[in-house]
């Protein structure tokens, strides 16, 4: 399969920029599903010397065209002359789906290779069988070999290298997120002490009214595990949040290819790490007290 594109140069309304696509054919079944004004059709357009808006992308970069407007494009020759021509913007189109980098307007290949004067095919795509993709890729290999006008990049080495990029991100983010979480549990235990040191005389008084050990002891249990309650909530709840929101810009920014998951594992992990601290600081501070007599206690806070 061949996809076509030229680094030209285009002018309209005042706006400019490089590289525009071509469109083969068989393609027009699929641009005809994401049109939203004017006409897709190739024989049309071939014959009406037109081109077609990708509006997302004319969005992205503000480029301003609408059915009607000319647009001035400057191709390259072989032999390296520039050959100026004009085009009608005969079509518009909307989230259009290509494989390849983000471009502007797109024309029937028949039309751009007649202006550029050469074939304009830069990228071609090889599909197979996957049992049969050892033996294509050997012959694709000396097919090209020695020829400095051809790469080839197969799909296991895009998977791999794309692969790399995303785990490298994940590791960073994930860094970042243990050191949250390390301050964070830290800043959990010195609050929980700090509060229990603060309020021996509280508890002091409470235990001279009549508040037995037993009672005390479910009474600081209960706040531990609201406190572990409600953090988890909160993480759950804003943590979730942010995340699919951070995938969701990314998607329709950068990677169309983004998709959100549920991180089940490291949420366990949070919550068995959350439930051990408090475990170990309910201990604490119960075990402080089973080991103080009421009168140590109000004595210490003197």
């Amino acid at each position: 399969m061949r996809w076509y594109y030229t680094d030209a140069e285009y002018s309209v309304n005042g706006n400019s920029g490089k590289w525009i696509q071509g469109f083969r054919r068989d393609e027009q079944q699929n641009l005809e599903k994401a049109r939203i004004a004017g006409t897709i059709d190739y024989d049309e357009l071939v014959a009406g010397n037109g081109i077609v808006l990708l509006q997302e992308r004319a969005d992205l970069y503000d480029i301003e065209a609408a059915l009607g407007d000319t647009v001035e494009v400057k191709f390259e020759t072989e032999s390296g002359q520039i050959h100026t021509k004009a085009y009608t913007v005969m079509g518009i189109v909307n989230k259009y789906s290509y494989a390849g980098f983000s471009k502007c307007f797109t024309l029937p290949e028949q039309l751009m290779n007649e202006a550029a004067g050469i074939d304009c095919t830069g990228t071609i795509s090889v599909m197979t069988d996957t049992d049969k993709f050892d033996t294509v890729e050997a012959a694709l290999n000396r097919l090209i070999d020695g020829n400095s006008d051809f790469v080839m990049e197969t799909i296991k080495e895009s998977i791999t290298y794309y692969s790399g990029l995303q785990q490298l991100s994940f590791g960073v983010l994930l860094i970042v997120a243990v050191i949250v979480v390390c301050f964070s549990l830290i800043n959990l235990v010195n609050t929980t002490i700090t509060n229990f040191l603060s309020r021996r005389q509280e508890i002091g008084m409470l235990q001279a009214i009549g508040l037995s050990k037993k009672q005390l002891i479910k009474m600081l249990c209960y706040e531990g595990w609201i406190y572990s309650a409600f953090a988890a909530l909160v993480t759950l709840v804003l943590g979730t949040g942010l995340g699919f929101l951070s995938v969701q810009v990314v998607v329709k920014t950068m990677n169309p290819y983004f998709y959100y998951s549920f991180p089940w594992l490291v949420v366990w992990m949070y919550l068995a790490i959350l439930l051990i601290v408090q475990f170990i600081l309910i201990s604490y501070t119960t075990g402080n007290l089973k080991k103080q007599s009421l009168v140590e206690q109000i004595r210490a806070m003197e």
